[in-house]
């Protein structure tokens, strides 16, 4: 499914990848990002935590 919607010229994100849109938007704050990632981490989605690093470090840049 990625492929197909990559080769339709799609950019492809993941969750954390929105928040950063979303951030950056002015959509959502650090700290609703940081209670959307604490929600995530308690639920069954697994979070890579080199993954949330980098979370904040675009959130930081």
């Amino acid at each position: 499914m990625k492929a197909i919607v990559l080769a339709m010229g799609f950019q492809v994100k993941g969750t954390l990848g929105l928040f950063v849109v979303a951030y950056r938007l002015g959509l959502m704050t650090q700290v609703e990002i940081d209670q959307a990632i604490a929600r995530l981490g308690n639920s069954s989605v697994r979070l890579s935590p080199r993954l949330v690093v980098w979370l904040r470090s675009q959130l930081n840049a």
